[in-house]
């Protein structure tokens, strides 16, 4: 019976990120979220790969920088100059490192 209180805080809280969701614009044409820095990294990363890309490649900062660097030295990419901070910030504010909820190992454990 001690499963009835985990199930019932993991639909609250997926309950409150559907409402969060609602609340947060994206991008018809790429699905990334508006906010600042959306126009720089819909100009830059989008010319060379799709936006699923970076919506499904959560990273930390530190990632997203490396990831940059990764790309400028085998793919291509130009120096991003004054654009690059922007373009780090947007992606490590709303495509950072999935955080497992907590006790959603307990609902995947077998009793």
């Amino acid at each position: 019976m001690a499963a009835a209180p985990t199930y019932a805080w993991a639909a609250g809280m997926f309950l409150a990120a559907v409402a969060l969701a609602q609340y947060t614009k994206t991008d018809a044409d790429t699905g990334l979220v508006i906010d600042e820095g959306f126009a720089l990294v819909k100009g830059q990363c989008t010319g060379c790969h799709s936006a699923k890309l970076i919506r499904h490649s959560g990273k930390t900062r530190e990632g997203w920088i490396d990831g940059i660097r990764w790309m400028q030295r085998n793919q291509g990419l130009g120096a991003l100059g004054s654009t690059e901070e922007p373009i780090v910030s947007y992606l490590a504010k709303h495509y950072p490192v999935p955080r497992p909820l907590p006790g959603a190992a307990r609902l995947c454990q077998r009793t």
